[in-house]
């Protein structure tokens, strides 16, 4: 007997929320109707639950699924978690008593770390006082190789435990690659961009010469530059009709969540037959 789905759970940041489809130019939001976890619930009939936030660090995807798995345990739900960018924080201000995601190098833009001064430390501090912490925290607190074994553990708990409730799901890496550690214990979705691709790529709108990650991100990039070499061609990357193919500006178009959520199922229906799509 066929096994079915409450709902279709989608979590991660911009690239899973749909972000920068738009009506029309200058128009609406509309990107909740295209990203890749509504289409699958749409072709099975069924609701999307959207996790997914702007600019989300992986501690606050990870969060977000266990909030909801812990408030919703008598749903059968597919989550389909996709990590961000490793560089992403989350924090909590007991100011605004709520979560707030930084990026540990972003802190030149006066007018965006004002508001994350705010946030954090007060309408009263300035963007000055903001910078500093912030090159502190970079420079002191951050250390790329300590956070990707972090986040190899992470991921490891939350698989294990989703795996021990026998609640379906499936990773993928969004905007870069730093579990490459522990992928074969994960239901894990890769892109599978072609060797020789990788060891050649040397395309200027990628600054120089860079080997692409195993990541949506770079997938899409990949699918771009193979068909339209000039990524700066911003007519080839329209975020409102007819869209570009791959992007809408610097984020998937209603084309490119369609390919993924093909790509999903696929590696669905491959761990878990019972519930075919």
């Amino acid at each position: 007997m066929k096994m079915k789905y409450d709902n279709i759970v989608g979590a991660g940041c911009s690239f899973m929320d749909g972000s920068n489809i738009l009506e029309e130019k200058n128009g609406k939001f509309i990107g909740y109707k295209f990203r890749a976890a509504k289409v699958i619930a749409n072709k099975l009939g069924i609701p999307e639950i959207n996790l997914a936030n702007s600019g989300a660090s992986n501690d606050r995807i990870f969060f977000n699924v266990y909030e909801h798995i812990l408030n919703n345990e008598s749903s059968n739900n597919f989550y389909i978690i996709a990590t961000s960018g490793i560089s992403r924080q989350m924090l909590y201000s007991n100011l605004t008593e709520r979560f707030w995601d930084i990026h540990a190098f972003d802190f030149e833009d006066p007018d965006i770390n004002k508001k994350r001064s705010e946030r954090l430390f007060g309408p009263e501090t300035s963007y000055e006082f903001y910078k500093e912490w912030a090159e502190k925290n970079a420079k002191y607190l951050y250390n790329l190789e300590i956070e990707q074994k972090k986040l190899c553990h992470k991921i490891l708990g939350l698989s294990s435990y989703l795996k021990e409730k026998k609640i379906n799901h499936i990773f993928f890496n969004a905007l870069d690659d730093h579990i490459f550690e522990v992928k074969d214990k994960l239901n894990y979705l890769s892109f599978n961009i072609p060797t020789d691709y990788n060891n050649n790529f040397n395309k200027s709108d990628f600054k120089g010469d860079m080997t692409l990650e195993d990541c949506w991100y770079h997938y899409l990039r990949f699918k771009q530059t193979e068909e339209t070499p000039d990524f700066n061609d911003y007519e080839l990357r329209l975020p409102y009709p007819p869209y570009g193919k791959w992007f809408c500006g610097g984020h998937p178009s209603p084309n490119a969540n369609d390919n993924l959520s093909n790509m999903i199922i696929e590696k669905h229906n491959e761990l878990y037959p019972e519930y075919k799509i």
